[in-house]
């Protein structure tokens, strides 16, 4: 299932093997992943989220967006030895977003694996890892990469344009995929990037259509129509799609986290000290047969 969606297309895979997830995931190298616990959830931020639980008006968001990281600021240091500078909103928020706070931020991955991890650990139906074509997700910088740049310039550029957003001087229907230039311990070892949405007076899933030509009526079939099963994939060139859905089967997950667990991939890798590692003993009430 594919459909022609302005710069990019739209795909939706239902491996029925881990092996046909691997192959799967190793032809997109130049995605982001997210991995979620059930295929049924769109994409959208815990702002977003926290907004919809609590019927407060989307409209007000860029006011309360400054009012939570304002009491944020004001407090952290009661908590943390080495907070970020005053003026780095980015680092901020991704401070923000690693203790749990309402934040316009979505985590993402550059390895399919974690995303996998993530899709499958406390799963309870059928899941889904989500895969953005990084390609299309800097239109929000005014140059890309130059003859002599490196990728680093490309992300510096897109740090300078997303704390311009944060600040509330730079809202465009777009989303954003941006890297802290600090990183912390656990975006590291995740591999995380963060994908913004730029204009808070529409849903991530409209930032993400505009930046990819998509209409709302594409991204519905990808819930709800038949998938592609992942063997029919084989041959087709990936780097013209701007969105993939790979839907993963429940009756994989087990044996899936096991292979995962074989490459270190597991809660106590994945989330550093005594809670990761306590996490990780979730494990041994997975049936492995």
């Amino acid at each position: 299932m594919n459909f022609e969606t302005g710069i990019g297309k739209t795909i939706a895979l239902y491996p029925e093997t881990w092996e046909e997830a691997v192959a799967v995931m190793s032809r997109l190298p130049q995605y982001i992943f997210r991995g979620q616990a059930s295929s049924s959830w769109g994409l959208s931020t815990n702002l977003e989220r926290a907004c919809l639980r609590n019927d407060f008006p989307t409209h007000f968001l860029d006011n309360r967006e400054k009012v939570i990281l304002t009491e944020f600021k004001r407090r952290a240091h009661l908590y943390i030895e080495n907070p970020p500078p005053l003026d780095n909103k980015l680092e901020w928020y991704s401070l923000l977003q690693h203790f749990g706070g309402p934040t316009r931020l979505l985590d993402f991955t550059s390895s399919c694996y974690v995303a996998a991890f993530f899709a499958m650990e406390m799963a309870e139906n059928d899941a889904a890892i989500w895969a953005i074509n990084y390609d299309y997700l800097y239109e929000h910088v005014d140059t890309h990469m130059g003859s002599n740049d490196t990728i680093y310039e490309l992300h510096e550029r897109s740090r300078e344009v997303v704390e311009r957003n944060l600040s509330h001087q730079h809202s465009r229907k777009l989303v954003m995929a941006v890297e802290p230039e600090r990183l912390n311990e656990r975006i590291s070892i995740q591999q995380g990037v963060f994908v913004i949405p730029g204009d808070l007076d529409f849903s991530f899933e409209d930032n993400l259509f505009s930046t990819l030509g998509m209409i709302r009526d594409d991204y519905e079939k990808l819930n709800k129509e038949p998938p592609w099963v992942a063997s029919d994939f084989r041959g087709v060139d990936c780097f013209e799609y701007g969105l993939v859905k790979i839907i993963l089967p429940l009756h994989i997950h087990n044996s899936s986290l096991l292979e995962l667990r074989k490459m270190n991939i597991h809660a106590a890798t994945l989330f550093p000290g005594l809670e990761g590692y306590a996490r990780s003993l979730n494990s041994f009430l997975r049936d492995v047969v």
